[in-house]
């Protein structure tokens, strides 16, 4: 009978926990978790939490040590490594003793840490290297190539073409086609719109991803045709991302303003420089107008309107910024201390706050940070909320 007790009080709390999210917080310089709830799951101990893992466990650094913690707050993996990764194929890196290996999600060692370099998973291959050289090793852990090399290294933005050097001479991998290109090249190979040049000692010629020669333009023009335009992207779950873009501005008198796609005047020109600010969550642009304060070398007051045109708000003293927009609020800053309202109505303050940190993970290597909470200190005390500011856990 208690043995059954304490069975359904386990899943009881194993239940609990996956029905609670779990957010990052920092106390003195320490990071802790807590739940949506405000139950504190881990204390503030360690000097970083990574992104949950796939069967939800946490990655934790503390004295440039890691370790493993469970959606309970347990140590469940010793802080024994000099370093632990994920990667996007159920595994984690591990290096101990200036050594790699592999971990799988079961948090079992399926690949000692004995290797001098092991890299993450790319089109369910990952690069190895011992005492006798480089390897790709497959989704299985068995060796699929043995290159001879002195370096290797993937060729941006095309990661299935792993680049290698021998001797001075460069060479390729296609992960995709698995070819192997041999290293006969005196110059490092790039690919640019699916082709690369190669270059040997006695001539000069294109080459496809295959490692075929492209023997005549017509077939060059055909490769090209292939090459993917380079949009800008934004994540819809990150946080709001401000840059400079591409505007139709036009100047008048010394000043900037900005025209409508039919070249009516959408802001007049009034302004010395523009910025965008795209909210993730809608993808709705705005612009920040700026005009320098005369009689200092830097500093500047903006003016943040709708990518219609309306002015949503004025800063005319030049003290104040608009930090930063996500989730359909902005955060106004005068020098540290700041307010967030919410841009469907500018009249009404969210929250005032001496400081406010923005906790971002990364859920991939590839992929863009997440905004997952702030953390805002007023007076003397400090609250958790989460992306849409609902809060979560209040600390004197």
């Amino acid at each position: 009978m208690l043995r059954r007790i304490i069975c359904i009080l386990l899943l009881h709390m194993s239940l609990y926990t996956q029905a609670q999210l779990i957010y990052p917080f920092i106390e003195n310089e320490r990071w802790g978790l807590v739940s949506s709830d405000g139950h504190i799951i881990s204390d503030a101990q360690y000097d970083y939490i990574h992104e949950p893992t796939q069967r939800g466990n946490y990655i934790v650094r503390k004295n440039r040590k890691f370790g493993i913690i469970n959606g309970r707050g347990d140590l469940i993996i010793d802080l024994d490594y000099d370093y632990m990764k994920e990667t996007n194929h159920d595994y984690l890196v591990i290096k101990q003793d200036q050594r790699y290996g592999l971990m799988n999600i079961d948090l079992e060692i399926i690949l000692p840490p004995t290797y001098l370099y092991v890299g993450l998973f790319s089109l369910g291959h990952a690069l190895i290297l011992n005492e006798k050289g480089y390897s790709f090793i497959d989704s299985t852990l068995q060796v699929a190539y043995d290159i001879k090399a002195d370096y290797v290294h993937s060729s941006y933005p095309y990661d299935h073409i792993q680049c290698y050097e021998k001797d001075d001479l460069h060479g390729f991998v296609n992960l995709k086609t698995k070819n192997v290109y041999p290293p006969i090249s005196t110059h490092p190979i790039e690919f640019t719109d699916h082709t690369a040049y190669i270059i040997t000692p006695n001539s000069a010629f294109y080459i496809d991803e295959r490692g075929r020669q492209v023997k005549n333009q017509e077939e060059l023009d055909r490769l090209k045709k292939m090459k993917t335009e380079n949009k800008y992207h934004v994540n819809k779950k990150s946080y709001g991302i401000s840059r400079t873009i591409s505007l139709n501005q036009f100047e008048k008198d010394g000043k900037k303003g900005i025209l409508k796609s039919n070249g009516d005047v959408l802001i007049s020109a009034k302004y010395d420089f523009f910025y965008t600010i795209m909210d993730s969550s809608s993808m709705h642009r705005y612009y920040l107008a700026g005009s320098k304060i005369k009689n200092q070398l830097a500093g500047s007051k903006y003016d943040l309107y709708s990518d219609n045109g309306t002015l949503l708000l004025s800063n005319k003293k030049g003290n104040i910024e608009f930090d930063f927009i996500t989730s359909g609020f902005i955060h106004v800053k005068d020098i540290n201390a700041g307010t967030v309202y919410h841009l469907d109505d500018l009249n009404q303050k969210i929250i005032d706050y001496d400081s406010c940190y923005m906790i971002l993970w990364r859920p991939t290597d590839l992929a863009p940070e997440e905004l997952i909470s702030y953390q805002i200190n007023r007076d003397g005390k400090w609250y958790v909320y989460d992306r849409n500011y609902q809060l979560i856990y209040t600390k004197n």
